[in-house]
């Protein structure tokens, strides 16, 4: 099958879970024996930093008239397109007017909320949705800027019903049942939605790359971990507050709320600042068990899918589609608030092994390489067939 993936690469200022995922699937895509394309632009490179680039920018995510793939597309001539993210690097206009399938993931909410998040001032914001785009540039949503939030106000101004990604696609992928059933309330077309999770690379037994923000191995009693962006949608705050003082704790990640955190934090709890994505593997196997703090919807957290595959015990506060699946597999525990922290943490101590079985178990039969390529090429053959059916032709002319 030939593959096109199409997709804006954040800057690498700001790590983004979303990147390594696009990367991690082109590459099994091939593995699988496809023939694979990836269309890319990314910030750092496509993004001036001058008044007018950032004006050229907004413009062109407001009206959906920016750099058009349609070129490169048709020289690869795909059997299928499939898109990852537009956002801010490339234009939707050209979706109309491609002729094959194509595919989307919904990897976050930004097709009806400027912030992609759906959270806003600590806790779930809908006001998008209930009252229309324009809310996003009263509350400035789009990094606090009432200058970007503007663009992507007018963007979304139809929300989900005439977003263009989401109108052209033959199937939109959705990364949890949580987002799915949010994509739902928000009007997509149940008929297009698919639910196939991203896949975490198996890096069980994976050693400590060695560096000096490694946990120390001689620090003795084991220690739980957080990996996260450190910004007020993640929950980190919170959940630093109810920790416990007596148990271990590294957190993993910068972010704007770093050097408060920092100088809030119990002594027990360490900081180790951003990593490079394959330095996480170490903190992983050295871990007795995985807090997943933020209460955002959020798609499809690769922080979990990680624990997971390492056989990490979960515990989860409620309100995100990580706390739902640790629900459902039993791979942890949830909590209603930080006051059943301390608890629950005992609860897991007593029975970690039964904990991380199922953790490890709930790796495999979800958020493996092997099960997402199953369920992604199931996708992708369904779009195809009725393609067929439809007479619809690749570019080049090919059927």
């Amino acid at each position: 099958m030939r593959i096109a993936i199409v997709h804006s690469f954040y800057s690498a200022a700001q790590p983004s879970g979303e990147n390594v995922v696009v990367l991690a699937q082109a590459a099994a895509l091939r593995r699988a024996g496809h023939d694979v394309l990836l269309v890319s632009r990314a910030s750092d490179s496509a993004i001036g930093s001058s008044r007018l680039a950032a004006v050229a920018v907004g413009l062109a995510v407001a009206t959906g008239r920016g750099a058009d793939p349609s070129a490169e597309l048709r020289a690869f001539d795909p059997d299928i397109v499939h898109v990852h993210n537009l956002f801010p690097n490339w234009g939707r206009h050209w979706l109309a007017s491609w002729p094959t399938p194509l595919v989307a993931t919904l990897h976050n909410f930004r097709s009806y909320c400027s912030a992609g998040t759906l959270y806003r001032n600590g806790a779930p914001c809908t006001e998008c949705l209930d009252h229309g785009s324009h809310r996003a540039a009263v509350n400035s949503c789009y990094r606090n800027s009432l200058a970007a939030s503007i663009p992507l106000a007018i963007a979304t101004r139809g929300g989900a019903r005439t977003d263009e990604v989401i109108c052209r696609a033959d199937a939109l992928i959705a990364l949890s049942g949580r987002a799915a059933a949010t994509h739902l309330v928000a009007g997509v077309d149940d008929a297009k939605l698919r639910l196939v999770p991203n896949f975490v690379v198996d890096s069980a037994g994976a050693p400590s790359p060695g560096s000096d923000t490694d946990p120390d191995p001689s620090a003795g009693a084991p220690r739980w971990l957080v990996t996260s962006r450190l910004s007020a949608e993640k929950g980190v705050a919170e959940l630093l507050r109810g920790w416990p003082a007596d148990v271990g704790l590294d957190v993993v990640g910068g972010g704007p709320l770093k050097r408060e955190l920092e100088d809030a934090a119990s002594p027990a709890v360490r900081f180790h600042g951003t990593v490079a994505h394959d330095a996480v593997a170490g903190f992983l196997n050295r871990a007795h068990g995985f807090v997943f703090p933020s209460r955002s919807p959020e798609g499809g957290p690769l922080a979990y899918g990680e624990a997971l595959a390492a056989g990490l015990p979960v515990i989860a506060l409620a309100g995100s589609g990580a706390a739902d699946d640790v629900a459902e597999s039993g791979s942890g525990l949830v909590l209603s608030s930080w006051s059943e922290l301390a608890g629950a943490i005992r609860t897991i101590d007593e029975r970690w092994p039964a904990f991380s079985a199922a953790a490890r178990r709930r790796y495999e039969e979800a958020y493996s390489e092997a099960t997402w390529l199953s369920a992604t090429t199931e996708v992708y053959e369904e779009v195809l067939a009725r393609a067929a059916f439809a007479g619809r032709s690749r570019p080049g002319g090919a059927g």
